[in-house]
Parts: structure tokens; C-alpha cells; sequence
């Protein structure tokens, strides 16, 4: 897998060493370096980022998503049309967004300039030429499920999050241990910031508005990490503790399940808001992969506790249905009846649905 590689260039009378388990990225004297503004703004060069390519699709979409955090800190660009003599040079006093060769496998870079009297000072975030990137949401056409691109948006998001001052998460499911990491409903992918970025932005940068509420459900979950970086696979479906027969489909597992027989569902779930919420959780059995309150509803369970500052996986124990037959799908919906967080309504719903694929079969 090919990893994101974040570089610190640190101007300092001594040596600061960034902790990459912990959150924020940088200190002095163990107060945490930010930004003295809670606005970030990068000039973005024409010549890495024509207005018409790909690479600046995927740039706006990722800064789209990530100023929906529920943090006081947003993410600005100005478009050069000229290119300046000094563009791409770190340490020339802009902040720039670029797109350029990376060494070895990296296919992000943030690279930084800071000090303990003037906190962070200078940020340049690298997207690499290598990767086949594309503008699809398609999650057919990602690594992930099979396909030869990598995911452009998540990778900026992990990388404005470094910008922002944010280090690594590598103990659980985090967009800042993995940009490999999406909420899916049918075939297409969503990116967002995840509940890791959204708990430091806050504690960095203070609670924004109350309105940026966001509820999540994801078919990943955390299986261990690879030294700094956390690795996410997909979440399960077990009967009695243990995964039923599978063959891979898409790229994900196509589990073989028998009618009228109980497994239990793994999903994950988190709170990229502010509130804690108590919202519904509904599992429905639908003949494609798009789930939707259309579908058949097999089970609803109220009360289900996400905090904000914690992200977690959890399983359902469910029955299949005795006239389920052939290729189906199980999904799940979180918050279906868009109940009100702390007065306000979720900031997006694209995020609150996924599913498991399954092939019904006798016993």
C-alpha cells in the first residue's frame, strides 16, 4: 500500500521532534503549535493546477469537505494564474498547494516551517504526479474495491490536517492514519474528515458552529497499524464469532449466508460534530447495494450512543429473512429519521448509509 509521507522542516534554536502517535503534530514547552489565524490560506499555481484538470476537481471537493469540520479552522485558496519565481520553494513565505514528482512511494507530503515564538508559520502540501488519480466517485474505479486510482480527495484531507497542525492517529479507524478510508452507499464514495480531525481541529482551534453536525457508518474498521500510518479492512458479518464462507466481489467480501439463520453485523460508527447523539439504527436487506428506506427493514435498534470523540465498531445480531434468495445486499442506516443533534440537523446524509454484500445459498 502506498503511504503518505508528511516532512517537517522546523526553524528553531533546538530540535523539535514531532510525535507521530500523538495529536498535535507539534509542540514547545507542551503547549501545541497552531496558527495564529483560524483561517489557512494557499495561493494554488495554475501550472500544477489547471482549472480544468483533474487535479483541481479533486483539490476543491477535498477543500469542499473538509471546511464542513466542526472546528472554528477553514481551509482558503487563492488561484495564481501567473507562476511567481519562487513557487514550490519551501521556506519562500507562501503557503501553497502543488503538485509535483515525490521520492519513493509518497503520494502526499505536507511539508512545514515553525517556532516555538511564532507557532506554525509556513505550510506546503504535495500532491505526487506518479498515482493514477481520477475525478470519479466511482468506487469501482479506487484501489479499494478493485480498481487501478488512488483517491486524490483523501489524501489532501490527511494532508490539509497536517497543515493544520494535526499529527498522526494510528490506534484506530482515522483519515489521519489512512486516506484509504471511505463511507460508501452503492457505488459511490464519500471523503470525509473522520472523527479524529474533527476532535483535534476543535481542540486546536475551538468549537465552530453548532450546526456542523455529522453522523457516520462505515463498512471499515481498524485492524492494527504499520508503524505511523493505521490499517483499515473491511468490517464483517460472523456467525457464533466466526466469518462465513466468502469469495471477494468488486473487492470486497460476498459472504454466502443461509435464510432464517442469525449473524451478527459489524459496522463502524462516529460523530464527526460537536454533541453527543442518541439516533436509531436500521438494517435493511435490498436487491442492489444502494440502500435506501425503500428497501426491506429487517431490524431497528433506538438509542445508539456516538460521542463525539470516539469512533468504534459494532455488531448487530440479525436474522436473515426466511424468502431472502440469491445475490443481496445487507445495509445499514444510521439517523434515518434526520433527528435534530443539539438543535440542529446533520451538515451532510451521504455519509450515514452502507451495506454488506451477500449470496443467500441452502444449507
Amino acid at each position: 500500500m502506498n503511504k503518505l509521507l508528511s516532512l517537517c522542516v522546523a526553524f528553531m534554536l533546538a530540535l523539535v521532534t514531532a510525535d507521530v502517535l500523538s495529536v498535535p503534530a507539534h509542540t514547545c514547552n507542551g503547549q501545541p503549535l497552531v496558527w495564529s489565524s483560524d483561517t489557512l490560506n494557499f495561493k494554488v499555481p495554475s501550472r500544477h493546477y489547471p482549472q480544468d484538470s483533474i487535479q483541481y476537481h479533486n483539490l476543491n471537493l477535498a477543500l469542499s469537505h473538509f471546511n464542513r469540520n466542526p472546528s472554528n479552522f477553514r481551509i482558503s485558496t487563492s488561484y495564481e494564474a501567473r507562476t511567481r519565481k519562487n513557487t514550490g520553494m519551501n521556506g519562500n513565505g507562501v503557503n501553497e498547494i502543488l503538485f509535483s514528482s515525490l521520492d519513493g512511494d509518497a503520494i502526499g507530503r505536507e511539508l512545514k516551517i515553525f517556532s516555538c515564538s511564532e507557532g506554525l508559520i509556513e505550510s506546503d502540501v504535495i500532491l505526487a504526479t506518479a498515482p493514477d488519480w481520477t475525478t470519479s466517485s466511482s468506487a469501482l474505479r479506487y484501489l479499494e474495491y478493485g480498481g487501478d486510482h488512488e483517491n486524490a480527495v483523501g489524501v489532501l484531507l490527511h494532508e490539509f490536517g497536517h497543515a493544520a497542525g494535526v499529527g498522526h492517529t494510528v490506534d484506530s479507524m482515522s483519515n489521519m492514519g489512512s486516506a484509504h478510508y471511505f463511507y460508501r452507499n452503492g457505488s459511490t464514495i464519500y471523503e470525509g474528515v473522520g472523527e479524529d480531525l474533527s476532535v483535534s481541529l476543535r481542540s486546536l482551534y475551538g468549537n465552530g458552529e453548532s450546526s456542523k453536525q455529522d453522523l457516520a457508518v462505515s463498512h471499515y474498521r481498524y485492524v492494527g497499524n504499520d508503524g505511523e500510518y493505521a490499517l483499515v479492512g473491511f468490517t464483517r458479518i460472523l456467525e457464533g464469532g466466526t466469518e462465513p464462507f466468502s469469495v471477494i466481489s468488486g473487492g470486497m467480501p460476498v459472504y454466502h449466508l443461509v435464510r432464517g439463520e442469525a449473524y451478527d453485523l459489524e459496522f463502524t460508527y462516529e460523530n464527526m460534530g460537536q454533541n453527543s447523539a442518541f439516533v436509531s439504527v436500521e438494517f435493511y436487506l435490498s436487491s442492489n447495494n444502494y440502500i435506501s428506506p425503500g428497501d426491506r427493514l429487517i431490524a431497528r435498534f433506538e438509542g445508539l450512543h456516538i460521542g463525539p470523540n470516539i469512533v468504534f465498531t459494532k455488531k448487530y445480531n440479525i436474522t436473515l429473512p426466511m424468502n431472502a434468495h440469491g445475490r443481496m445486499h445487507l445495509g445499514v442506516i444510521v439517523n434515518r429519521e434526520m433527528a435534530e443533534i443539539n438543535g440542529s440537523k446533520e451538515s451532510t446524509l451521504a455519509n450515514n448509509r452502507t451495506f454488506h454484500q451477500i449470496l443467500v445459498v441452502d444449507e
